[in-house]
């Protein structure tokens, strides 16, 4: 996460989370939701949502259609997917859990420990309590994006930050935040 996204450009004018939602509005969002029968669709509930995590998915060049069939054969999905022309594509509804942030190896989710994922002493798995955003590169190898999918990325956390009463300085993170990888 880059406290970055929060301020235009190279003016430093902090825009803040109302008016970056409003940018949101700009970008047609549709939803394809994944079969209900697909593993990567468990359809838990998420209780609370604590945190917004955004990924990058690679190669560049599969529409979020084509994404979206790519994870009903597989146990990875996430909520959101931002196309390069800014397109917001829902494939898991935000009150269910959706499978983007996982453990290094097949090996339990509860290995991953933060404190922010902690509940009655418990550490849970961190689908559980958070949005997964897919942003699709134009560049995979150097992890650049249009600034169509950038802005529309902006604007969808922004807008997920005031729905769920979240912090932007605290409560964004990158997969790399989880798995360090």
């Amino acid at each position: 996460y880059s406290p970055g996204a929060f301020y235009h450009g190279f003016s430093g004018n902090y825009l803040g989370p109302a008016a970056l939602y409003y940018r949101s509005l700009t970008y047609e969002r549709e939803e394809k939701l994944l079969d209900t029968s697909a593993i990567s669709r468990p359809q838990f509930k998420i209780k609370e949502h604590k945190k917004v995590i955004i990924h990058w998915v690679g190669p560049g060049n599969k529409t979020p259609e084509e994404w979206i069939n790519f994870w009903a054969d597989t146990i990875t999905s996430s909520h959101y997917i931002i196309d390069k022309d800014g397109r917001q594509v829902l494939a898991v509804p935000e009150n269910e859990v959706a499978n983007h942030s996982g453990a290094k190896s097949n090996s339990s989710f509860d290995d991953i420990v933060f404190e922010f994922f902690k509940v009655h002493g418990n550490f849970y798995d961190p689908n559980r309590f958070t949005i997964g955003i897919e942003m699709i590169p134009n560049n995979r190898v150097t992890g650049t994006f249009s600034p169509e999918t950038y802005w529309s990325t902006v604007g969808l956390t922004a807008e997920l930050m005031l729905r769920y009463g979240l912090d932007p300085s605290e409560d964004i993170l990158r997969h790399y935040d989880i798995l360090k990888a």
